[in-house]
């Protein structure tokens, strides 16, 4: 009779262990994904969001010119990303995805929220920055992973 007490506590106790480690897991989780909604508040809001309104105006700048018959637009493109203040713009949304993968990748985020909260805006940035990036990848190869890889663009070892 002890015997089948001493199992059934055993039993139980594992049960409630389970259940202690899933809850623990839960409670992690959820971390994750309120840090990465974190990161989506900053990115809607503040130096982030100011950045990415300069962005697009600039961006509409371009489209313009086409749209007036300006074919080749790449060297204004170029031109006016790297100089102040849009470039103190690109740089902020540029930091801001850098800081966003380091959440990514440590794991200190969720993931797939992670992806599914920047996807798009990164691979629309990498757009309409990749003059830039391509002028600063010339000089310093890592300038732009976070944005990169939050964009799918890039497969190297750093993503």
């Amino acid at each position: 009779m002890l015997e089948q007490i001493e199992r059934i506590a055993k039993i139980i106790g594992v049960i409630v262990a389970c259940f202690g480690v899933a809850k623990y897991v839960i409670e992690i989780n959820q971390k994750k994904i309120d840090k990465s909604i974190g990161y989506f508040d900053e990115y809607r809001t503040g130096d982030v969001f100011q950045a990415q309104k300069k962005i697009a105006i600039l961006t509409y700048n371009w489209t313009k010119l086409v749209e007036e018959g300006q074919e080749d637009i790449y060297e204004k493109m170029e031109t006016d990303l790297v100089s102040y203040p849009h470039r103190l713009y690109a740089d902020i949304l540029i930091d801001f995805y850098q800081s966003a993968y380091i959440c990514y990748k440590s794991g200190s985020c969720n993931k797939a929220r992670m992806q599914q909260l920047f996807e798009q805006g990164a691979k629309n940035n990498v757009r309409t920055l990749y003059p830039l990036l391509k002028y600063m990848r010339s000089v310093d190869p890592d300038y732009g992973n976070g944005l990169l890889c939050l964009a799918g663009n890039d497969t190297g070892q750093h993503c």
